[in-house]
Order: structure tokens, then sequence, then C-alpha cells
């Protein structure tokens, strides 16, 4: 738990452009080796390597997608912010 809130902290005082750099290149990273993680859950969990692709890309578009929404985010204005809490 306490490697869990150092890293949080951390994270919190990161920059939004930092932390949308680093979940896009997680992504890129996912992309770079999609064969092997797909083959990985394939073997792991009895899915069809179709499935496993398709599992492989929604992780690639979640990460996508909150690195969009880390820099988002940020650019809110004051009202938008009040909504979402």
């Amino acid at each position: 738990m306490n490697a869990a809130h150092e890293t949080f902290r951390a994270w919190s005082a990161s920059s939004p452009m930092h932390r949308q750099f680093l979940l896009r290149e997680i992504a890129g990273r996912i992309l770079a080796r999609h064969l092997d993680y797909a083959m990985m859950e394939t073997l792991n969990n009895g899915e069809t390597i179709t499935e496993s692709f398709i599992d492989v890309a929604g992780a690639v578009v979640v990460f996508e997608y909150y690195a969009g929404a880390a820099l988002t985010r940020s650019r809110m204005s004051v009202v938008e912010r009040a909504l979402l809490t």
C-alpha cells in the first residue's frame, strides 16, 4: 500500500501533459506487442485469438481515451469541474 500511495502522490503532482505522455506511451507499447499480448491472453484464458485481439485493442483504446482526458480535464472551466463532482 505504501508504494501505491507514493505513486499516487507523484501521479497527482505531475502535469496533465506529462500524464498524457505516459498514458500514450503505454498505449504505444501495448500496440507494438499486440500479437504477444493476444497470444498470452489466448493461452491463459482459453479465448479465441480473435477475442484476444479485441481485448488488446480495447486496452489500447482505454489508455488513449484517458490520455486525452488527462489533458482535457485540465482545461475545464470551474463550472464544468463543479458539475463533475
